[in-house]
C-alpha cells in the first residue's frame, strides 16, 4: 500500500514538487513531500483473524513559501481524501533554521487488505 501511496502523492502534485519516501534525500529539491506509514493496528478481528486495520501516514510538505506549501499540501488532502483516507491532525509550521514552511500532517483509513474505509 505504501507504495500505491507515493504514487497517488506524486500524481496529485503533478511535478509542482519532489516526492520521497520518509524523508527528502535532497534538501536542493524544495518543494518536496515526504510520506511514510506512521502506524497499523488491528481494529477488528473475526474467525481468529485479522478482519480491519487501522493504517496511518505521515506526510510532510517543506517548501520556501508558505502560499506554495498550503497549496501542495491541499493538493495531497484532497488526493487522500479521495483515496478513503481522513485527516487525523494537521499542522503548519515554520522551521527557524532551514526557513523552511511545513505542514506536518496525518491521515488514517481501515482496511481490509482491498479496500480503505473512512
Amino acid at each position: 500500500m505504501t507504495e500505491a501511496i507515493g504514487a497517488l502523492i506524486a500524481g496529485a502534485v503533478g511535478g509542482m514538487a519532489e516526492v520521497f519516501f520518509a524523508y527528502p534525500a535532497d534538501w536542493a529539491k524544495v518543494p518536496c513531500v515526504a510520506y511514510r506509514e506512521a502506524g497499523n493496528r488491528t481494529h477488528a478481528r473475526a474467525d481468529g483473524k485479522e478482519a480491519l486495520k487501522e493504517v496511518e501516514y505521515a506526510i510532510d510538505v517543506w517548501s520556501l513559501s508558505a502560499e506554495e506549501m498550503r497549496s501542495i499540501a491541499d493538493a495531497v488532502d484532497e488526493a487522500l481524501a479521495g483515496a478513503g483516507f481522513r485527516r487525523a491532525q494537521a499542522m503548519d509550521l515554520f522551521e527557524e533554521k532551514t526557513r523552511y514552511f511545513r505542514r506536518a500532517a496525518r491521515y488514517r483509513a481501515l482496511s481490509d487488505g482491498d479496500r480503505l474505509y473512512q
